[in-house]
């Protein structure tokens, strides 16, 4: 069973520069699939150009909050990998306009991903298929892509990322058709004979201090109060953080956690706004009961969840993660960031740090979500 991966970085700054030495490192004129995740800071039209005259097979890239490196988190990078041979085939599907989609259109897509899978199943009943969903992190549109493709594709399991643009939280681009596009969303199937498990981690538990969403803009992802009191004043009285010292670092620190059908899900707080309320990386609404955070250690959680991959997949080819800009932040305050580079390196992981993560039908905060590959092209 053939199959080659590689995977690179760089932390060249000039674009036509940083494409060469990515395309040195991963460019497989027979790739059945290249991705590179990009730091929002390089001008992407430029990069755009080099990797049309550089790269070339099917391509997913966007950009990124922090890159995720042999070196552990990485800023102002470039990463990504590729993969070639006949045990993997990927299939890409853009999504535009997503604030507004179109329904016919959306529909049209799901009926093509499963046709492949019809296909593959038909002609390669050996092979198992996973998705990747990477969105526009800005799009407030998260919540509902992921349901569509999550709940049509129920059979298949789907991680991916929200793409980011370095905590500017002014633009986020997705690379489709050539062109980087905001507002848009790239569904990408995976068939593959190797082995692989689906990993989502998260370190929090649930207190008992209680929050209730009094009034909020659900669909702008701003709670504007908090038990009655501007949201973030009352945020401020509960975790003991003064008002003007609230920041990613606070939000990172004191997440918030939402009960559902007896899971758990972080809700996590993107900025502060100048009216005194909270924007939010994730769906809320008025009514809603969240509870502060209680933090566990994330690194031993995170090497928790890829050893059990590992120990359902044998050795490991990669690992492609999906990791919240938040635990980033994490872990440079907890001082985690040598310990996550020996996770990372240990389980060969590549991606980049998000605005959020899609984990089947849902898109959640606060989690790394991936898929650890297994190898089998030595037996």
């Amino acid at each position: 069973m053939r199959v080659k991966f590689r995977k690179g970085a760089t932390t060249e700054r000039a674009p036509e520069k940083a494409i060469e030495e990515m395309a040195e490192q991963i460019g497989m004129p027979d790739a059945t699939v290249t991705a590179l995740f990009l730091s929002s800071h390089y001008d992407l039209d430029s990069i755009r150009r080099q990797i049309k005259k550089k790269i070339s097979g099917p391509l997913i890239c966007c950009t990124t909050s922090g890159e995720i490196t042999d070196n552990g988190y990485q800023n102002s990078s470039i990463c990504g990998f590729s993969l070639s041979g006949d045990a993997v085939s990927v299939s890409t599907f853009p999504i535009t306009c997503i604030r507004n989609p179109d329904p016919h259109s959306v529909q049209q897509t799901i009926g093509q991903i499963k046709n492949v899978i019809q296909h593959d199943r038909e002609f390669h009943p050996e092979r198992n298929f996973f998705g990747v969903l990477l969105i526009d992190g800005l799009s407030v549109r998260e919540e509902q892509i992921a349901a569509t493709f999550g709940n049509a594709l129920s059979d298949i399991p789907v991680i991916g990322g929200s793409a980011g643009d370095d905590l500017q939280f002014n633009r986020c681009s997705i690379l489709i058709n050539g062109e980087f596009m905001s507002e848009a969303a790239l569904f990408c199937l995976f068939s593959t004979a190797l082995p692989f498990s689906i990993v989502k981690s998260q370190h929090f538990s649930a207190t008992d201090t209680r929050l209730v969403i009094t009034k909020a803009r659900p669909n702008e992802r701003i709670v504007e109060e908090i038990n009655g009191v501007p949201a973030a004043l009352e945020y401020s009285r509960i975790t003991g953080v003064p008002s003007d010292e609230l920041g990613p670092a606070s939000f990172s620190r004191y997440p918030l956690i939402l009960r559902h059908s007896g899971d758990i899900h972080v809700r996590s707080i993107q900025k502060i706004n100048a009216d005194e309320s909270l924007t939010f990386f994730c769906a809320i609404d008025e009514g809603v009961v969240l509870r502060v955070a209680r933090r566990q250690d994330m690194c031993e959680a995170l090497e928790k969840s890829l050893t059990q991959a590992e120990t359902s997949v044998g050795k490991i080819l990669f690992t492609l993660g999906f990791d919240c800009i938040l635990r980033r932040l994490e872990s440079r305050e907890f001082s985690f960031d040598e310990r996550i580079r020996n996770i990372f390196r240990r389980f060969n992981t590549v991606g980049f740090c998000t605005y959020g993560e899609q984990s089947n039908s849902l898109h959640v905060n606060q989690t790394f979500s991936g898929v650890v590959m297994g190898d089998l092209s030595g037996e």
